[in-house]
């Protein structure tokens, strides 16, 4: 089962201060959290 989603924002991890990408799927029922490296 795929479920698309859209990205609702970014934020920064407070402890390791890498990047946070937000999706959300257009219900707004589920949310997928991506760490994002430093370098990709």
């Amino acid at each position: 089962m795929f479920v698309e989603m859209k990205v609702r924002g970014l934020a920064l991890d407070a402890v390791s201060n890498m990047p946070i990408i937000i999706l959300r799927d257009e219900e707004d029922k589920r949310s997928l959290q991506i760490w994002v490296g430093i370098f990709e």
